[in-house]
């Protein structure tokens, strides 16, 4: 389905799928190389977006990309392509508690010093992966960085512009 180039993932396709993203990448890690990077691959010339790619190319690469996967990625560029494909594949990245090996935990560091700089633009947490979300907010604690807790900021920004837009006046 997502190596097809006749599947669109279409808005709604995208936020019904989000939640399985999880499922999907485990069920895609199965593969001998324990990723889809045979699939992202087919997207993908050098980390960027293939010139053949379809338009709806970040969010499939969103959930093919795995923290274990062997292809390099270029998350300024997915940014500039589709922010909430961007900011929810780098937050289920660096959502993990174990980074498995030196250039896993090196990308998981990178993305944590990354993310806090953009995540103030996305459109607003429900366009997120909250489980990705959640999970960066809960293992940021364990990568070895200083700025591992700046992603906490941008979480609760997040959270309280939701709050806001509900009603609910932030205590402060």
């Amino acid at each position: 389905m997502l190596g097809d180039p006749r599947f669109t993932l279409t808005d709604v396709r995208w936020h019904r799928l989000l939640p399985l993203r999880p499922l999907i990448r485990n069920v895609l890690a199965i593969d001998p190389s324990q990723s889809a990077d045979r699939v992202l691959e087919k997207w993908l010339t050098l980390g960027e977006p293939a010139s053949s790619a379809p338009p709806d190319v970040a969010r499939r690469i969103a959930f093919l990309y795995h923290p274990t996967s062997r292809t390099t990625l270029n998350f300024a560029l997915l940014w500039q392509m589709d922010r909430p494909a961007a900011a929810s594949l780098g937050l289920a990245s660096c959502g993990t508690s174990y980074s498995g090996s030196p250039a896993t935990n090196a990308r998981r560091i990178a993305l944590l010093e990354w993310l806090p700089s953009v995540l103030n633009d996305v459109p607003g947490i429900l366009e997120v992966d909250l489980e990705g979300l959640l999970m960066s907010y809960m293992y940021c604690s364990y990568a070895p960085t200083d700025r591992r807790h700046d992603i906490k900021r941008n979480v609760n920004t997040l959270v309280r512009r939701k709050l806001a837009n509900l009603g609910f006046g932030d205590p402060r």
